[in-house]
């Protein structure tokens, strides 16, 4: 009766979803790709793979906002799974806070990269999960289905493979740490990568964007900067040099590059060839790249230094860019005041999670159970994805914390669900200390 009672829960929270959410927000970015979907054109500055699937989906539905519903399913779905498993008394209680909770809810209905790989890793995670606890093996037909998820999720971002490639391993294998899984998962990881352009151009016929300008223009402006050199070697008047190598940098991202006055950047170089310069500006000045690179992940994980939350909610109704919106959307837009007003949430600060991660990681090194090693594999494949971000960032948006997040979220759940310890107890207490200590450094820095 408790999980019928937890089942009617999540089904409310999917109604509630609609009612405050419907039709998603459909601006910028997620505008583009869906006019993409509409039209059958794709291209690969967003991984085609999320409009295709967006445009077999309007086909077999005739709505444009399927893949919201899809969203609001999926989480729903997901959060069943990782409460059905807590007290009675308090699963629906945690199911309906979770679902209205800042990291979930108004996110779900976006239709950005970065949400649709975290909510295929939510719902991965609590598969996995929920077979950790109940102790049954995987039939081969769930095996197939999860790692046909997880590969699909692959391609939804550029760097998806640091998560998916460790979670199909874990699928097809089981997890230990510290053992020949993740060397099998670092490979599979490689090849996921070295495959992209054969899936984004051959099998779904996107057409070729250049979504690796971004990292390169950001990396040579960066390097330009600390070097008090320029790196760019396109011509440029001379007062457009200057504000190279000064003003038009900043950690925080790329897109001072594209808009504003600087650009004239990507006006020029978009279609130029920049990875020879790239790689030649790195060797000579790995010292002002390095500079460069911790200053981008210090400041996307909001780490050291007096940061707010950024870009961590929407700021318009939900509704679709060029359209009125069509309804009040009282409570929606109540939330997103409320999110402007109060810019410091710590769920919002990506350190606090990268440190979480790494605690639950060192503390779950020794694994004695299944669901140990469950959640083990989770959090190393969150540090993984965000430590990444040191290499291949160009933006600072919470957003691209989420997929980790969500595992993370997913494992401490799964943690609660177990009532057990997590690992050995100088593991358990390394895992406090290490984790604890980043937080509060974070916090006091």
């Amino acid at each position: 009766m408790s999980k019928a009672i937890l089942f009617v829960t999540a089904v409310a929270c999917a109604i509630a979803l609609y009612a405050t959410l419907y039709p998603g927000y459909v601006y910028s970015d997620v505008f583009d790709q869906y006019q993409q979907a509409m039209r059958g054109v794709f291209n690969d500055w967003h991984p085609p793979i999320i409009a295709v699937i967006w445009r077999q989906l309007i086909l077999l539905t005739g709505n444009f906002a399927s893949i919201t519903i899809l969203n609001f399913l999926i989480l729903c779905v997901s959060l069943y799974l990782l409460t059905r498993n807590l007290d009675k008394r308090v699963a629906p209680a945690a199911l309906i806070g979770l679902c209205f909770s800042p990291i979930f809810f108004v996110y779900v209905a976006i239709i950005w990269k970065d949400v649709e790989l975290a909510l295929i890793c939510l719902l991965a995670a609590s598969i996995l999960i929920d077979r950790s606890l109940s102790e049954k093996p995987f039939d081969p037909l769930g095996k197939f289905l999860l790692v046909g998820l997880l590969l699909i999720g692959s391609f939804v971002r550029a760097n998806a493979p640091f998560i998916t490639s460790l979670l199909i391993v874990a699928v097809c294998f089981g997890w230990r740490p510290l053992s020949w899984r993740i060397f099998a998962a670092g490979a599979l990881c490689l090849a996921l990568m070295g495959s992209t352009s054969f899936v984004n151009h051959t099998i779904l016929g996107a057409t070729k964007a250049l979504p690796i300008r971004s990292l390169q223009v950001f990396d040579l402006g960066g390097i330009s900067y600390f070097s008090g050199e320029l790196q760019f070697s396109s011509v440029f008047p001379q007062d457009k040099m200057t504000l190279l190598k000064g003003e038009c940098y900043t950690p925080l991202h790329w897109d001072s590059y594209a808009w504003g006055k600087c650009s004239f950047a990507h006006n020029k170089l978009i279609q130029e060839p920049l990875t020879a310069e790239w790689l030649a500006a790195i060797k000579k000045h790995p010292l002002a790249y390095l500079q460069h690179r911790l200053a981008h992940f210090n400041t996307f994980l909001r780490f050291i230094g007096s940061y707010k939350a950024y870009n961590y909610f929407p700021e318009v109704s939900p509704g679709m860019e060029g359209m009125k919106a069509s309804g009040e959307y009282r409570f929606t837009n109540w939330y997103n005041r409320t999110m402007s007003r109060n810019p410091h949430q710590p769920w919002h600060m990506p350190f606090v999670w990268y440190a979480i991660a790494i605690g639950l990681m060192i503390a779950t090194l020794r694994p004695e159970t299944k669901i140990q090693m469950t959640i083990n594999v989770l959090n190393v494949a969150a540090v993984l994805y965000l430590t990444g971000y040191l290499v291949v960032g160009v933006a600072s948006d919470f957003r691209y914390a989420l997929p980790a997040a969500y595992l993370i979220v997913a494992s401490l759940l799964g943690w609660a669900c177990s009532k057990e310890r997590l690992g050995s107890r100088g593991h358990g207490v390394a895992g406090l200390v290490v984790g604890s200590s980043i937080i509060l450094v974070g916090v006091f820095l």
